[in-house]
């Protein structure tokens, strides 16, 4: 479920990666081990959509 609110928030405001990657170790240590994958693909989202081009 965070991943899809950090998804969201992503995908309406460029969040620095820095805030995503907070998000996502908070995510990690509340679902577990097993969110790592998860943790990598929203990473990547976040970087494609965010970390796309400044302007």
């Amino acid at each position: 479920m965070v991943a899809a609110v950090t998804v969201l928030a992503v995908l309406q405001r460029p969040i620095p990666l820095v805030l995503t990657l907070l998000a996502g170790a908070v995510g990690l240590l509340l679902v577990g081990r097993r969110a790592g994958r998860l943790l990598a693909a929203v990473a990547e989202l976040a970087a494609a959509a965010g970390g796309g081009g400044r302007g």
